[in-house]
């Protein structure tokens, strides 16, 4: 997916990783997205893909999640559209997988007000997801384009604006057994800079948090 100009795809290239670190050529995966998407999030997890939410144009903001079994050789197989949805549409929000459940963190229903929820839904061993619950425990402020991390039994959620700034802070929370969040805790170290619209991983025990806005 993403956009190219103006116009929103729903293109799935692929390349193989190779040993020096380098990617192999891509390809265009013959399986398209059922729909066009912009400002999704997506995840792997036990042998699926994963699209969430997103755009399909400038202003209709998508609920839906998209999966598709992974092939041995880099392909993706046919995409169904979850019988469960998001509880409300979300563009610009953030996912991360944990124990068995996948994590909608903030993003925005109408390009402009950051939401503070979090839904979380059970991975089922067919590539569904079960239905959404909304997390007791909502963010400090609501956050737009914030990118999430998972490491050691903690959800990290790094910068985003509140739909006016962008923020420095960085939120965590614990990770419960039921899929459920703790509180969250405004980490004392912040960012050099507020960011936005970034990515961000986890390794080796260090955070990065790369590029934006």
């Amino acid at each position: 997916g993403g956009t190219a100009g103006s116009s929103y795809q729903s293109t799935v290239f692929y390349a193989r990783l190779n040993s020096d670190g380098s990617l192999g050529t891509f390809t265009t995966n013959s399986n398209y997205l059922p729909g066009l998407r912009g400002q999704q999030t997506s995840m792997a997890a036990n042998g699926y893909i994963y699209v969430i939410g997103g755009l399909t144009s400038g202003t209709a903001t998508q609920s839906t999640v998209l999966y598709a079994r992974l092939n041995s050789d880099g392909s993706t197989g046919t995409w169904t559209t979850n019988s469960s949805y998001l509880l409300t549409a979300r563009q610009a929000a953030s996912s991360v997988i944990a124990n068995g459940y996948v994590y909608v963190v903030g993003g925005s229903s109408d390009g402009t007000n950051a939401q503070s929820t979090i839904y979380y839904g059970k991975l089922n061993s067919d590539g569904s997801v079960g239905a959404f619950t909304a997390n007791s425990n909502y963010l400090s402020s609501g956050r737009g384009n914030p990118t999430s991390i998972i490491a050691n039994g903690y959800l990290y959620v790094v910068g985003g604006t509140d739909g006016t700034n962008y923020q420095s802070t960085l939120l965590y929370a614990l990770l419960n057994s039921d899929g459920s969040l703790g509180s969250w805790t405004t980490n004392s170290s912040y960012l050099p800079a507020k960011l936005g619209i970034h990515s961000s991983v986890v390794a080796n025990g260090y955070v990065y948090a790369m590029g934006g806005y």
